[in-house]
């Protein structure tokens, strides 16, 4: 299941606030501000600072 762009819209990072980008698979949401990612869990955001997978420089 894929979460809509207009829901995806409404959502921040938990962490810092700034806007989160779907990435191309639609696995996880990206705060571009914090590098980190958040994953998406049978189409559900789990937005937990816990949860957060720190991104390498190349963005993976």
């Amino acid at each position: 299941m894929n979460l809509k762009e207009s829901f995806v819209d409404i959502l921040c990072c938990p962490i810092c606030g700034k806007d989160l980008v779907i990435d191309d698979e639609g696995n996880f949401l990206i705060c571009r501000q914090c590098s980190v990612k958040f994953p998406i869990k049978d189409g559900i955001p789990i937005l937990l600072a816990e949860e957060k997978i720190e991104m390498k420089e190349n963005g993976t």
